[in-house]
């Protein structure tokens, strides 16, 4: 019986021998090889297999030129738009020998490795790619003019009003093309395979990026119907341009559900983010306002809920009792949206008249109708303030200025369903300072006591 320490150092031997013989064996394949191509080798569709590095160099270069001479690279943009970037234009040329180097191996390792593949791998291609070499610069000119021709905004969803009726206009999305991952790609694309077709797919989410708009018809869910309107002449042209600009400012706003993050109002911030904020007191922005303010009420707004500054006078656009001050750091309209649902606030002038609307869900929307009454309790006469003149006669008079009485009022909320009166509410009273008539009268004559408004 042979012992085990003999086989043991019979086997180690044969292991040795083995080793051995398949060291030389790969020693003289690769030396067989030294200065060629290793066997199976290809550069896109043409063998290169068993050249010289010089050999191959020249048969890639000549084979590659005819393709770049007067070629170009066709881009598919999702499987139908087709941009094509001539070969010339990037100045791109094949570097034969470079690409003979990487078929030939660039170190002893893949040297080895690559005459292994081709003499015990027969069946496997060693596929090397062109190198193909182009200006970068010019390669991204043109790229980034095919993604000026690719790229489109998306547009949001809307809501609008037309003939009194609530329209929604669905969004869409937008693409736009990455320009360093579109290089890149065309990069690798070129070094593989530059003759075929490339393709740019949104679905990648690579070169082709989608880009989703701001307002989906979603974020539109709660726009079923006006709830509130409220419309009011402008009464002289030298408000028309402030209440534009107003109701610019305040059309489309979206005050939030109740309870949600954003479910305050202020026309001061509006004014504001728009660019045309309220540094003095002016009318037409307080039109603007005053409007807003009575659809606010008419909406059902819970009124505790509501921060509003009225003049110091009656006006002549507004029942007094709704009208609102507007004067940035010390006089703003806010509201805290009560309602379960969100509110779109809409603004337009059109005729010298200016036109508020709210709309919300048809969930807030079937029971409430509302009106806003006004009842006077209390009027003041106003002083009369007599002027002596030099340019009218003794005993002759002339009113400069009318006066207007001051009033007290309170304001209710009236709710109607089917036309009746179902509910009245009581939410404040205002006061309204009388104004001085002014008189002006000739010299020796007896003052004006008469406190009427003739």
């Amino acid at each position: 019986m042979i012992e085990l320490g003999n086989l043991k150092n019979l086997f180690l031997f044969l292991a040795f021998q083995t080793t051995l013989a398949i060291f030389f064996g790969l020693m003289a394949i690769f030396l067989l090889y030294e200065n060629k191509i290793p066997s199976n080798t290809y550069v896109g569709s043409i063998n290169i297999s068993s050249l010289s590095r010089e050999e191959a160099a020249k048969k890639v270069s000549q084979y590659y030129e005819g393709i770049l001479h007067g070629g170009s690279i066709t881009i598919k943009l999702d499987g139908k738009r087709e941009f094509k970037i001539d070969y010339g234009e990037i100045d791109a040329s094949i570097n034969g020998m470079e690409t003979a180097c990487n078929a030939f191996g660039k170190d002893f390792v893949h040297r080895v490795l690559g005459v292994i593949n081709g003499c015990f791998f027969y069946g496997t291609r060693n596929q090397i790619g062109p190198v193909i070499n182009y200006n970068e610069g010019k390669l991204r000119v043109k790229v980034s003019e095919i993604a000026k021709a690719v790229n489109t905004e998306p547009v949001n969803a809307a809501v609008y009003i037309k003939d009194g009726k609530v329209v929604k206009k669905d969004g869409s999305s937008g693409i736009t093309l990455d320009v360093d991952n579109a290089i890149n790609k065309l990069k690798a694309q070129m070094g593989n395979l530059p003759d075929s077709l490339i393709e740019f797919n949104v679905s990648d989410n690579y070169e082709v990026k989608v880009v989703h708009p701001q307002y989906t018809s979603g974020f539109f869910e709660d726009a079923d119907l006006i709830i509130s309107q409220c419309s009011t002449d402008i009464s002289s042209q030298s408000y028309i341009n402030s209440a534009v600009l107003a109701a610019k400012a305040i059309n489309g706003v979206v005050v939030e559900a109740c309870g949600a993050e954003d479910d305050t109002f202020s026309f001061n911030r509006c004014l504001n983010q728009m660019g045309s904020p309220a540094k003095e007191d002016d009318e037409g922005y307080n039109i603007v306002a005053s409007t807003l303010y009575k659809a606010v009420l008419m909406a059902g707004i819970d009124h505790s809920g509501i921060v509003r500054t009225p003049h110091g006078e009656v006006v002549d656009y507004m029942e007094p009792g709704l009208d609102a001050r507007i004067l940035e750091g010390e006089m703003d309209l806010r509201f805290k949206n009560s309602l379960k649902s969100k509110l779109f606030i809409f603004a337009e002038v059109a005729d010298n008249r200016i036109t508020v609307s709210i709309v919300g869900n048809d969930e807030i929307g079937d029971d409430r109708d509302y009106r806003i009454e006004t009842e006077v309790i209390q009027r003041f006469s106003p002083a009369v303030v007599n002027v002596e003149s030099r340019q009218l006669q003794q005993g002759e008079k002339r009113v400069v200025f009318p006066g207007r009485e001051g009033l007290k009022v309170n304001v209710y909320r009236v709710m109607q369903k089917d036309g009746k009166e179902v509910g009245r509410e009581f939410l404040y009273n205002d006061k309204y300072d009388a104004i001085d008539k002014v008189v002006e009268i000739g010299p020796d004559t007896k003052w004006e006591e008469d406190t009427g408004l003739k």
